[in-house]
Parts: structure tokens; sequence; C-alpha cells
């Protein structure tokens, strides 16, 4: 009888341990089965190659443009309110003695659409002997005080020695977007409060405490407010600037 007894712990001794190994390889089988099927997925063909080195191009280039364009409109794609500025529509901030400016999460968001619209018009692959699908594109943009993050969800299949797909890209941007951010809502909120006087002395504070420079010019009834920031990294030779508009008319 003890015998029996003692079999029968050790048979169910030994089910337990099998079901917590079953359980620990379905988890590392979770973390570790992206990146393994990432590895096997890599181009083996010369047109698959040339052709994700074609897309890893237009996410970084598609990118910065999405960012030049908010950038260069007040944080919109296409604000309903602005002031013309040559090729950019800069949006207003501050109309009738109030701050309209946007949150940052909508400046977010505009900025993920821009990226998809660009990204969708930047990768043409039809000069490749490949054939090749696109699905729909969906970014997802965090503006930090320093830097960008830029998630992007878009499957594209080619087809060429087998199937391969890509869906999956994130880039990160060296502009201090948040902070000049922070500079546009203080001056914007300073101006609300006295609306009979424009502090420029106050803006200029409030950019150098940052290590940007802030400009302001004058067009009819509006200001045009111009951040600039050197420190930032994210174009080759330019300086990371911020515009947006100021209707002063009362």
């Amino acid at each position: 009888m003890l015998k029996k007894c003692a079999m029968a712990k050790k048979a169910q001794i030994t089910l337990f341990v099998i079901i917590a190994i079953l359980i620990v390889a379905g988890v590392l089988a979770a973390l570790y089965a992206p990146r393994l099927l990432q590895n096997l997925n890599a181009p083996s063909n010369d047109q698959a190659k040339s052709a994700e080195s074609a897309i890893d191009s237009c996410v970084e280039t598609s990118s910065e443009n999405a960012l030049k364009v908010i950038s260069n409109q007040g944080g919109y794609i296409m604000p309903s309110t602005y002031l013309e500025d040559g090729v950019y529509e800069m949006g207003y901030w501050y109309e009738n003695s109030s701050d309209v400016s946007p949150e940052l999460k909508t400046i977010e968001l505009e900025l993920s659409d821009a990226v998809c619209i660009i990204l969708k018009n930047c990768i043409q692959l039809d000069n490749y002997t490949i054939n090749y699908t696109k699905g729909d594109c969906n970014a997802v943009s965090q503006i930090r005080a320093d830097y960008i993050l830029i998630d992007i969800n878009y499957p594209i299949t080619i087809f060429a020695d087998k199937t391969y797909l890509f869906s999956k890209f994130s880039t990160k941007l060296d502009a201090r977007l948040g902070k000049g951010f922070i500079i546009a809502k203080k001056l914007i909120a300073e101006q609300a409060s006295h609306p009979d006087l424009v502090c420029l002395t106050c803006a200029a504070d409030v950019a150098a405490e940052n290590n940007m420079l802030i400009n302001i010019g004058s067009r009819g009834e509006s200001l045009l407010v111009n951040i600039i920031d050197n420190q930032s990294k994210v174009y080759t030779n330019q300086s990371y600037e911020f515009h947006f508009a100021m209707d002063m008319a009362r």
C-alpha cells in the first residue's frame, strides 16, 4: 500500500512538472516568436532586399516631412483658420483675444495622420520586378520634451522568390517639439491675459530658458511667431522651427 501511494505521489509530481514546463515554454514562445519570425522573414532575394531598403528610407523621410508640415502650420495638417505664408498655412493659436491653441494630443494625432498620408505616396515599388500589396496605415506619435517617437503599422506584402511581410516600423526624431510647444503655450497664455500688450521680452525670456530663439513678425493685423531650436538634429544642416500665427484684430 505504501509503495502504491509513493508511486501515485511521484506520478502527480511528474505531471505538475510537465505542466510547468509547458507553461514556461508557452511564455517563451510568446516572447520570442515575433523576433524569430522576423529573422526568418528577412529577405534573401535581391529585389526584395532593395524594396525593404526603399521602404525603410520612406519611413524615415516621410516622418521628417510630416513633422516639417505640421511644424510650419501650427501643429495642423489643414488648420481651420490660418495665415498664408508662401507654401504653408500657419494655423492661428490666438483669435478674438482668446487662446485657441491646440493641445499636445491634437498635434500628436495630426502628426500621425500626416506620416501615413506621406508614407503611402512615398512607397512606390513599381520599379522592382516584384508584386506587392499595401494595407491600411496607422501611426502613433509620442511627442516628448527632447524627441518624438513614431510607431507605424503599415502591412506591405512582397511577392518575390517567396512571400515577405513588412508591417511594423518605428522612428525617432531628434526634435524638441515638446519644449517648443510649452514655450508657445506660455506665450499665448500671456497674450490672452493681456490682450492690449504684446510682451516681446516675455517671449524672448521663455525661449532663452530652453536655449531656443523666438522671432515675431507682423503682417497686417496678424503676428507670425517662429520658435527656432538650433540644438535639434532632425534635419541635416537645418535648425528645427515651429510656426504659428496670432490674429490681433479686435
